[in-house]
């Protein structure tokens, strides 16, 4: 009797054992049986710029796998297609292309200026919209007060708001007259932003000495060699590659002067330990180790994230933009009920990073700055100046103060 008792109990026992499974698997299961978010990236990956976008590309991939292991958004998995485009415009468009035939409904890029105009054709082909993030400069179809519709910025650097990144630091920090050389990556929109910066550095009756050069270079040398025969006391870099090439060429020879970064190469700050070498950034470097920090490591570990600056932080926000945008389009995902929340919409990621917030007559938003070097008695990376930011055309230059 006894045994029929307990054989009864582990039946009852083992029964539920099993619904629990059932539930379990089939709970999990969920978001993966759904049809999914599906968005595709097409970004610099390999070739000379890709130093400069390959981590933004990887804060956006491991950000993507994080949320899909936490149940996807809206309980549907985000299927993400991630194609290189070298930084070329043929392969940008080809990869728009096959995005939206694979169903994604929205694409985003984060790649040079030279991918722009093929990459917005192909996506109005498509009818779907596009976002120029991590690393990309702000497209400036997305600007107000007309911006092309299907066209949004979710990046931290603007064409028409670097220029002033760069002077402000500088009439700030420099001590007497301005020689600024600019050494400037021969693609559109970087040449468009030195060109703006020259105006407003000879307004300020500031020297300019200009100096271009092409994607693929790997030698500055000479335009070293040029800046220290011109006198230039401080530099400047626009577009991908300038900062990793130049300020190692001046320094080899001996240069005196002060170099700021804009866009790229904020590891540059600890690497060098210089005192002659600033950097602007529109995110709260990893170098601060800031709580909020954590989650990002913690994420580059688990996915094997293949590298990890403070550029990635780039990446990670524009997948939290992402995130936000499905989040309030539920289901079904239309071209429609994107715009709908596109063209007003709003997300807080501070303090990593900065508010973006889109209208219909407004696509980009605000971008933000602050300076930061190397202190070598405090032996860590500090803030030299409060944080700034600026309007997409330029027009709005504000100090916002110590804190965001």
């Amino acid at each position: 009797m006894e045994s029929k008792r307990r054989a009864v109990k582990w039946s009852f026992f083992l029964s539920f054992l099993v619904l629990v499974s059932l539930f379990l698997v089939s709970h999990g299961m969920a978001a993966t049986a759904r049809e999914p978010y599906t968005v595709g990236l097409s970004a610099v990956r390999t070739g000379p710029a890709a130093i400069s976008y390959m981590p933004s590309s990887e804060g956006f991939r491991i950000y993507i796998q994080k949320i899909n292991d936490e149940g996807g958004i809206n309980g549907r998995p985000v299927k993400l297609m991630l194609e290189d485009d070298g930084g070329s415009g043929a392969k940008a468009a080809t990869n728009i292309k096959k995005f939206a035939e694979a169903g994604a409904s929205l694409v985003m890029v984060s790649s040079t200026s030279a991918t722009y105009a093929a990459a917005i054709a192909e996506a109005k082909r498509a009818n779907i919209p596009i976002i120029f993030s991590g690393g990309s400069v702000s497209a400036p179809q997305a600007a107000p007060p007309n911006p092309d519709p299907l066209v949004f910025v979710a990046s931290d650097k603007g064409a028409a708001t670097d220029p002033h990144k760069a002077m402000q630091p500088i009439s700030q920090l420099a001590d007497g007259p301005v020689t600024l050389g600019m050494v400037v990556t021969d693609i559109p929109v970087a040449v468009m932003i030195a060109k703006k910066n020259r105006e407003l550095a000879e307004a300020k009756g500031w020297t300019v000495v200009e100096s271009r050069f092409p994607m693929g270079t790997f030698d500055l040398t000479p335009v070293a060699e040029e800046w220290i025969k011109k006198g230039v006391n401080w530099g400047v870099e626009h577009g991908p590659g300038g900062a990793r090439l130049m300020y190692p060429a001046l320094m080899k020879r001996g240069w005196k002067g002060n170099f700021l970064i804009i866009g790229e190469a904020f590891n540059y700050l600890s690497k060098m330990k210089a005192d002659n070498l600033y950097a602007a950034c529109a995110v709260a470097p990893l170098e601060l180790n800031l709580p909020e920090h954590k989650e990002v490591t913690a994420a580059a570990k688990k996915y094997k994230a293949s590298i990890l600056l403070t550029e990635s932080l780039w990446g990670w926000d524009a997948a939290k933009v992402l995130e936000k945008i499905f989040k309030q389009v539920g289901w079904p995902v239309t071209t429609k009920n994107l715009l709908n929340v596109m063209n007003n919409f709003e997300i807080d990621n501070r303090p990593l990073s900065r508010v973006t917030k889109w209208t219909a007559n407004d696509h980009v938003g605000f971008f933000i700055w602050r300076v930061y070097k190397w202190d070598n008695t405090k032996n860590k990376v500090i803030a030299v100046t409060d944080w700034w930011r600026a309007d997409a055309i330029g027009k709005i230059v504000e100090k916002v103060g110590p804190n965001l």
